[in-house]
């Protein structure tokens, strides 16, 4: 078999990074300051301002290729219409049963903890809680209910 070349091979390298960086699951860094909060996502940077978040909407699902449990998380905006869906914040991969793995990111605590200390509503405030306490940190306080406002 013929030997590619230095060039060739660069490309293909260049190439297959974005393939394998995207569908990393909870690939997200978070930034957060007075005004707003900074989601930086395979190289794809969001920022939003606490005015336009309105909660965390988490989907719990199975992955369509392999049937694993996973919870799907977007961020629900006022400038998004309710018939459509938020931007992805992330996949996360779970055990059966829809339990945590207990690899569970510290970034997703910090983002639970932010959401909540800035009013934003999370849909699965249990599973918020399971994932603080997993990193030591104390449950989120009570807050209305996403569905009611309760």
């Amino acid at each position: 078999m013929d030997r590619l070349g230095v060039g060739p091979s660069l490309l293909i390298a260049a190439a297959v990074v974005p393939v394998v960086a995207l569908p990393a699951p909870v690939s997200f860094w978070v930034r957060a300051d007075s005004d707003g909060l900074t989601l930086s996502r395979a190289l794809l940077r969001r920022r939003d301002h606490w005015h336009d978040i309105t909660g965390l909407d988490m989907a719990f699902g199975e992955d369509p290729d392999s049937d694993a449990p996973r919870l799907t998380m977007r961020l629900r905006l006022t400038t998004t219409p309710a018939a459509s869906r938020g931007p992805l914040v992330g996949v996360l991969g779970l055990a059966p049963g829809h339990q945590l793995r207990g690899t569970e990111p510290r970034r997703l605590a910090d983002l639970f903890t932010l959401l909540a200390a800035h009013g934003g509503p999370l849909a699965e405030r249990d599973f918020a809680d399971r994932v603080l306490a997993a990193h030591g940190l104390p449950a989120l306080a009570p807050g209305p209910d996403p569905i009611d406002g309760r």
